[in-house]
Formats: C-alpha cells, sequence, structure tokens
C-alpha cells in the first residue's frame, strides 16, 4: 500500500512539475518572438498572444513578473495597431501601463 502511495504522489508531483515547466518555457519562447521587429501584424499578434496565454499564472507569482510582462502587452498592442484594431490595441497599451507600474524603479 505504502508504494502505491509513492507513485501516485510521484506521478502527481512530475504532471504538476512538467505542466509549470512546459507553460514556462512556451511563454519564454514566445516572448522572445514576441519583440522581434522582423515581426508585424498577425504573426506579432499570435506569438505575444500564446506567451501572455501560457505565462498568464506568472504575474500571479510576484509584482515584478507583472511588471515584466508589461513589454509583452506593449507589443501586442503594437500588433494590434499595426492591423487596423485600435481599440484593442489602446486596452493592450493600458494594461501594459498598468502593469509597469507595479514596482517602482526601472
Amino acid at each position: 500500500m505504502g508504494n502505491v502511495l509513492k507513485r501516485r504522489l510521484i506521478r502527481t508531483w512530475s504532471v504538476l512539475f512538467l505542466s509549470v515547466w512546459l507553460s514556462g518555457m512556451t511563454a519564454s519562447l514566445m516572448a522572445s518572438a514576441c519583440q522581434k521587429d522582423r515581426n508585424n501584424g498577425q504573426r506579432k499578434l499570435r506569438v505575444c498572444t500564446i506567451s501572455l496565454t501560457a505565462g498568464a499564472w506568472m504575474p500571479l507569482v510576484s509584482a515584478r513578473e507583472r511588471a515584466r510582462n508589461s513589454i509583452l502587452h506593449l507589443e501586442r498592442g503594437i500588433a494590434l495597431w499595426q492591423l487596423g484594431r485600435k481599440t484593442e490595441a489602446q486596452a493592450a497599451f493600458q494594461q501594459a501601463y498598468r502593469n509597469a507600474q507595479a514596482t517602482p524603479g526601472p
């Protein structure tokens, strides 16, 4: 009975760890692609949205993560603006501004 419980705990911990790790890696890779100037329009919007979605749990960890996420909202706003979706772009810019104020300093 002890071995079964131990295996279940290890399996549960492994699934949890891999889920967090995979979402973090996806968010990181997509954030890098989001910030590249050669991406504009639809592709930029797609990778920025994937990064923000995959890393949605990160700003919950700390205010510093929320501030670091502001650049992704800014880049997403730029992509929306390029696509002519001005209202959504303004909302993304406002979210970037709010997130940038999450911590004092640069």
